[in-house]
C-alpha cells in the first residue's frame, strides 16, 4: 500500500495532517495525488483485469496465471508479462481450481 493510499484510508479517523506527518509526506503532495486520479498504468491494469476475469470465468475457474497469460497472448493478441498477469490475479484472489485427481505424484 502506498503512503498516499494509507492516508486516504485513515484520514477520516485521524485527519490528513496527522496522517501525513506520521508517514513523512506533505499535505500538499497528498492533495495533489488525490486530485490526479488513477495513473495510466492503473487504468491499463483495470482493463487487463477485466479480460483476465473473463478468461478465468470462461474456464470455469480452472485456469491459473500461466494459462490465462497464454490465452491473453494467443486468443486475444494482448502482449503482457506473465508476472503482471500473476500479480493482477493474486490481487483479485483468482486462483486455478485444483482437480480432485491431482497430478499423481506422491
Amino acid at each position: 500500500m502506498t503512503r498516499y493510499r494509507f492516508i486516504d484510508q485513515h484520514s477520516q479517523r485521524y485527519g490528513v495532517r496527522r496522517c501525513c506527518r506520521a508517514v513523512g509526506v506533505s499535505p500538499a503532495s497528498f492533495y495533489d495525488w488525490h486530485r490526479r486520479g488513477p495513473s495510466a498504468r492503473a487504468q491499463a491494469d483495470q482493463r487487463l483485469l477485466a479480460e483476465i476475469g473473463r478468461i478465468h470465468r470462461d474456464s470455469g475457474g480452472a485456469y491459473g496465471a500461466p494459462r490465462v497469460h497464454a490465452e491473453l497472448q494467443i486468443a486475444c493478441g494482448i502482449r503482457v508479462g506473465r508476472k503482471r498477469v500473476a500479480r493482477l490475479m493474486r490481487t483479485e484472489g483468482l486462483v486455478a481450481a485444483i482437480g480432485a485427481g491431482g497430478s499423481g505424484r506422491a
